[in-house]
């Protein structure tokens, strides 16, 4: 098992090596790398041939123009600059070679079906719409075009009889076949593996977004509850008694509505400043702050849920004391901490902030309640 996991891990270095990381390039590139790569290879090998049976310069020439052709190719497709003109131009190119080959080398006995099939799989994995029903249009012309040309008149076929020639034919057949098919395999098997995994990340990251989406709407229903709650009282009341109200004492009520208000929309700023948090698109910005003044805004925020218990709320942070901190992120904690100390102590009980100075120049803040844990 172990071995068989090595060998599977050697081939797809290989393939990454020769058609390219499956982190840099996607599925298309990959397979333009490995097709135009083992096609450079094959018709090099073509082009020796050639030259060691001394067959003429018209094949020398148009095997070390494939050669040329191909190996442009795959170093544009290494770069990353292959595109839709560069993917139709290897198609035709292609389609050229298979009738070269068809007339050349044995017609549908040689070598033609193979260049055929690459054909099919550079159309099917390359080409879009319009382009795609063209290009298997003319591939299937093309080859019923020859076949009944090969039926209906046998002689124009060069069938080849050359023992050496024919197994080189053979040979180079077999180092497409193979080559094509591994690296077609590999390629759309890792590339699935890899889409797969981006899929479950997303999915993973969606459902920790529902997550927060829920604790989120639960804490805003929550805290936002109280706030508007006694706004909603304090307006009722003057409504109930605007008749016999002076004039300051509805001025009273209002500055009271205002502040409850105030305290209100700066729990929501608070709320949405924990949901960026939550998302890990907050920044940290450090300004020195006085800690004192930072905790008395969060007190008076939290003020009316701690009176609804007549809890009572010590700060005992010497007013001078200044630290280098995030302003949205301390009062967020501020917030959160004194939160849950009014949530666990009883009616009655005494919530206490303070500060203690540490070594290296940091302070420790707490806040301690006489509730329960």
């Amino acid at each position: 098992m172990a071995r068989a996991l090595h060998s599977k891990a050697k081939i797809d270095d290989l393939v990454d090596r020769i058609a390219g990381s499956v982190d840099t390039y996607d599925l298309k590139l990959r397979l333009f790398n490995g097709i135009t790569f083992f096609s450079a290879i094959a018709t090099a090998v073509v082009f020796f041939n050639d030259l060691l049976q001394n067959r003429g310069f018209q094949y020398w020439l148009y095997s070390s123009t494939l050669t040329l052709f191909f190996a442009v190719c795959y170093l544009l497709g290494r770069r990353g600059k292959a595109g839709r003109r560069l993917y139709a131009t290897l198609i035709f190119v292609y389609l050229v070679t298979a009738a070269y080959v068809w007339f050349f080398v044995g017609g549908f006995f040689g070598p033609f079906l193979i260049y055929i099939m690459v054909v099919a799989i550079l159309i099917a994995f390359l080409l879009d719409g319009g382009r795609r029903l063209f290009a298997t249009a003319a591939m299937l012309a093309m080859v019923a075009t020859l076949a009944f040309i090969q039926i209906e008149y046998p002689g124009l076929v060069r069938i080849r009889t050359e023992r050496v020639i024919r197994v080189i034919d053979y040979a180079i057949r077999l180092l497409l076949a193979s080559g094509f098919s591994v690296v077609l395999l590999t390629t759309i098997s890792r590339s699935y593996s890899k889409e797969h995994e981006k899929v479950e990340l997303v999915n993973r990251g969606l459902s920790a977004l529902n997550v927060n989406k829920d604790k989120f709407v639960s804490i805003i229903a929550h805290d936002l509850r109280n706030p508007i709650s006694g706004i909603s009282t304090i307006t009722r009341s003057m409504l109930e008694r605007i008749q016999d109200l002076s004039e300051e004492e509805a001025k009273q009520y209002l500055e009271v509505a205002v502040n409850a208000a105030d305290r209100t929309a700066n729990l929501l700023e608070n709320l949405l400043l924990w949901a960026r948090s939550e998302s890990g698109n907050i920044p940290f910005e450090p300004v020195p702050i006085l800690l004192s003044a930072q905790a008395d805004n969060t007190i008076e925020l939290l003020g009316q849920a701690a009176q609804q218990k007549s809890i009572s709320i010590a700060n005992t942070i010497p007013s001078s004391l200044i630290a280098s901190a995030d302003e949205n992120m301390l009062s967020l904690i501020f917030r959160n901490l004194i939160t849950n100390a009014i949530k666990f102590t009883e009616e009655g009980g005494h919530i206490e902030i303070g500060a203690v100075a540490e070594r290296g120049g940091f302070l420790s803040v707490y806040v301690k309640d006489d509730g329960i844990g």
